[in-house]
């Protein structure tokens, strides 16, 4: 079955990056877009920080190897503090997710284990791939909310394979009343697998399995959990790669748009 996307949902994933696509002028700019009558405004003017990429207080890169992806950022009032978590590696080349605080949005603080034992030489990760489970090739691109109780709740990509052309991912979920100690739900964290063919793995033309459910980005309001996800399958026998929608009243069990 054809996914079908609705005009808002797709005008609302265009608001998430029309600012990476469109040019942006040294002296700032307005970006009005407007698509089937529905109108994302970003009140400008827009101007790229000279000082990017952003550091830490000690004026380097928040990793020594230059590996950081996929940040989540939310701004907590109560700390006035911005808190990002972001896609790492560390020094056992395992791939998952660091995480930083900042009270400005430009200097930021990196996360390191209070027990020195413990501290990795490259970054210490908050979220972790398990060797032994659906997630062992990595645990990438997060997204965080919190809930009404101070809950937080990350979804984030799990890889299943290690191989390049091997790579099936799903969506976990993870728990934390921190932002650091983080639980994944059910001990594995899986919460969201393909339904349709447009999103189910695929036996590719080098006979390896791929494809899969990815990238979620997720927002809990009154009404519960919407999540945008990336899937890569087959629709009428082309592979390829498209974005999908789904509901939840918990969080945990989810309704794929048809």
């Amino acid at each position: 079955m054809r996914k079908r996307i609705s005009a808002g949902a797709i005008v609302f994933l265009l608001c998430l990056v029309i600012i990476q696509i469109l040019p942006v002028s040294g002296h700032g700019s307005t970006v009005n877009f407007v698509f089937s009558g529905v109108t994302c405004n970003f009140s400008g003017p827009w101007t790229r920080d000279l000082n990017n990429p952003i550091k830490t207080s000690a004026g380097v890169n928040l990793q020594m190897v230059d590996y950081v992806s996929d940040p989540c950022v939310i701004y907590d009032s109560a700390l006035a503090k911005y808190k990002m978590w972001f896609e790492s590696m560390n020094e056992f080349n395992d791939i998952g997710i660091a995480y930083a605080d900042s009270v400005d949005g430009i200097t930021w603080s990196v996360w390191q284990d209070s027990d020195p034992t413990k501290q990795d030489l490259v970054i210490d990760l908050v979220l972790n791939p398990d060797p032994n489970g659906w997630d062992k090739g990595g645990v990438k691109s997060p997204c965080v909310v919190q809930k009404s109780d101070g809950t937080y709740q990350m979804y984030y990509t799990g890889q299943q394979g290690i191989r390049i052309n091997t790579q099936i991912y799903y969506i976990g979920l993870a728990t934390s009343s921190d932002g650091i100690a983080w639980t994944k739900h059910n001990g594995d964290g899986l919460v969201f697998q393909s339904v349709y063919d447009w999103e189910t793995p695929f036996v590719n033309q080098a006979g390896d399995k791929t494809g899969g459910v990815s990238d979620p980005f997720v927002i809990l309001d009154s009404g519960g959990y919407t999540m945008w996800y990336g899937a890569r399958g087959k629709l009428s026998d082309v592979a390829g790669y498209r974005l999908g929608r789904a509901t939840s009243t918990d969080g945990i069990t989810w309704n794929h748009d048809q």
